[in-house]
């Protein structure tokens, strides 16, 4: 397998596996919904988002461009296009937002930085996230494969530490959760697989369509199973008195490993961890937000960086609670631009087979179902 064949896969993960990963334990873990749940939400998500990430660059490939804008304006005309294209940004830049605050909770919660010295903390990590996008952009898949190889096999020796070290027996009793928190279930980890804002670059460096659904296989089996490893192992050492605390100061799980497990080193690892996966899905990101406005017109990528480290900053200082802003914000916006719109196209303008049509229907369905669910939460 040729290097581009294993980069572009694990640049999908580097993009996917940011901090929403690290809310799974405490939100669709077995000590939440129980093991045959856990199994059922995350395999049933890695194919919905296999599903529609694939018909997104399959609508992405339309036009000569490559670019979801184009592609749009083709199939709904250059207002409701550009009006779509906007969402898609607000979609990539909250995903932005979800990382950097992760990463600035973080490190302000083990140094106990408060105020002004969180505040310094923000600036310094938008400052060096919207430099390194700058000065690495036309290899930005370079980068953030570069951050995701270490980070794999980091992440793995973890999740065997945590699994085989548990901190609590794992707790056969399921927690009660009310029907609203099932419902919200479904969007978080749908998000947690999602790298769409990278397949626009992924479609333009491509030189050809060949083996392309590997490529979308061969990513998406990727995040599956780091996800599983990671869910199963951290809740291997949470009792549902952390479970709750997690939700309370809103936390990911494995910064939080470091308050349970009696290992130093591990802890540190953790941390570094952690600051390491954001780092690599704020910069996948990133890449999709800046390419998405240039192909609106704009075409300093340098102020458009410098911009989204503003507004990134800005936001990490208000340190929204990161579930409800994935299940509430982030994922419906997702679900127009990359399940309903290509869907909808194809259905219209491309559905010869009764197989195809029937998936793209499928498709656009759960699109849908996926806004209802934000709507009524």
């Amino acid at each position: 397998m040729k290097i581009n064949n294993i980069q572009w896969p694990v640049t999908f993960f580097a993009t996917s596996f940011g901090a929403g990963i690290f809310f799974l334990p405490q939100t669709v873990g077995p000590g939440v919904i129980g093991t045959h749940g856990t199994i059922a939400i995350l395999i049933v998500s890695s194919l919905v988002s296999l599903l529609g990430q694939f018909t997104f660059y399959r609508f992405i490939l339309i036009t000569d461009k490559k670019e979801y804008v184009s592609s749009a304006i083709l199939f709904i005309g250059k207002k409701a296009a550009n009006a779509i294209s906007i969402a898609f940004i607000l979609s990539m830049l909250l995903i932005a937002i979800i990382n950097i605050t992760t990463m600035i909770n973080i490190i302000c919660f083990n140094l106990n930085l408060n105020g002004s010295a969180r505040i310094f903390v923000s600036l310094i990590i938008s400052t060096m996230l919207g430099s390194s996008f700058i000065f690495f952009n036309s290899k930005i898949e370079h980068l953030a494969s570069g951050i995701a190889f270490p980070t794999l096999v980091i992440v793995l020796f973890l999740s065997i530490y945590f699994y085989s070290h548990p901190a609590h027996p794992l707790s056969t009793e399921i927690q009660n959760i009310s029907t609203s928190n099932l419902l919200i279930l479904f969007p978080v980890v749908l998000f947690s697989f999602n790298f769409s804002p990278c397949i626009q670059r992924f479609a333009q460096n491509k030189k050809d369509t060949d083996g392309d659904l590997r490529f979308f296989l061969f990513g998406i089996l990727l995040i599956l199973i780091f996800i599983s490893f990671i869910v199963f192992s951290l809740s291997n050492i949470f009792s549902p008195s952390d479970i709750k605390d997690m939700r309370e100061i809103n936390s990911d799980a494995l910064s939080y490993s470091a308050n349970v497990t009696k290992n130093s080193f591990i802890a540190y690892i953790s941390i570094l961890t952690m600051i390491l996966i954001t780092s690599g899905a704020y910069t996948g990101t990133l890449t999709g937000i800046v390419d998405t406005i240039v192909s609106l017109g704009f075409k300093n990528k340098t102020l458009i960086a410098f911009v989204v480290s503003v507004i990134t900053f800005i936001a990490g200082e208000a340190n929204f609670e990161i579930i409800k802003v994935i299940a509430a914000l982030s994922t419906p916006i997702i679900a127009i631009t990359v399940f309903i719109i290509p869907s909808a196209f194809f259905l219209k303008t491309n559905c010869n087979s009764i197989f195809r049509k029937i998936i793209m229907t499928l498709n656009l369905l759960i699109g849908i179902g996926i806004c209802f669910l934000a709507i009524i939460l």
